[in-house]
């Protein structure tokens, strides 16, 4: 979502409604992102939206999860994962933001976590009958999660580290399993969506990468301190769809990193010659 230079921030506020091991409840959880600037208008437009409610959820969903140790919302045990209730406030124009209501569950897919579908889908009706003028469909999208009331696919989220550890050895790739939006996944994908889904795939990411190696800057040897990705979709591929991330190391200097997104940039270049939108 940074990679648009046309943004405006906005408050993501995290609302946990289950409390910690401990019977505690939690203050809100607020970030600053930005967004697509075109997002936050009287009528957002409701695919464009969905996609960033979802990338948002995706993003802060580990750092949430490590906050505190979570109690199941339904039956007490210890939360495994989340269910998310992203709420879409980007037509209020002055200050635009996304309240996200969000669950404790003991076990993915499991009984609680269907209980919490049907507690915010209940939620939600309550308030369309009790606001009926308010249009809560355009604000407020279906949508939560990637694991929620979206019909979803599994794909594959492959990392590909060109840079070496701090020792000069290469790491085999890293793969994850990723749900997204089964819709995304066709001949033609559509592109703002795409992008918002591997922005967000590299964001949740990114910290457990960092954490498995020492890494050296791939430009001056020196010690990285973060990295440049550079993922690239392949949903176009319906039987066996895939996000194939390749990525920098970069040390806290501005040159090796604008190097990075140089050699990225040439790199796509040439593979667009080569290959066209194959």
């Amino acid at each position: 979502m940074s990679s648009d230079n046309n943004t405006r921030p906005i408050r993501y506020i995290v609302k946990v409604l289950s409390t910690d091991m401990a019977g505690n409840r939690a203050g809100d959880f607020e970030f600053t992102e930005p967004i697509p600037a075109y997002l936050v208008c009287p009528s957002p437009p409701e695919a464009q939206t969905k996609a960033t409610l979802a990338a948002l959820s995706m993003k802060y969903h580990d750092e949430i999860m490590r906050k505190r140790i979570w109690k199941c919302w339904n039956c007490e045990k210890n939360a495994v994962s989340m269910v998310h209730n992203p709420m879409c406030y980007l037509h209020q124009l002055n200050d635009p933001s996304v309240v996200d209501l969000s669950l404790g569950i003991c076990e993915d897919r499991g009984r609680c976590e269907v209980e919490g579908r049907r507690f915010f889908k209940e939620k939600m009706e309550a308030m369309q009958r009790a606001f009926p003028r308010y249009d809560h469909s355009s604000c407020n999208p279906t949508i939560t999660t990637m694991s929620s009331n979206v019909t979803t696919r599994p794909i594959n989220y492959i990392v590909k580290v060109l840079s070496t550890d701090m020792t000069g050895n290469y790491v085999p790739d890293i793969t994850y399993t990723e749900v997204i939006p089964a819709n995304i996944i066709c001949p033609s994908p559509p592109e703002y969506e795409s992008k918002v889904i591997l922005a967000a795939l590299s964001m949740k990411h990114h910290d457990e990468i960092m954490r498995q190696k020492s890494w050296r800057c791939w430009n001056c040897e020196k010690r990285a301190t973060s990295m440049l990705h550079n993922p690239m979709g392949y949903l176009h591929k319906v039987d066996e769809p895939e996000v194939l991330d390749m990525v920098l190391g970069i040390c806290s200097g501005g040159r090796c990193e604008a190097e990075g997104r140089r050699y990225f940039a040439v790199q796509m270049s040439m593979a667009q010659q080569m290959y066209g939108n194959r």
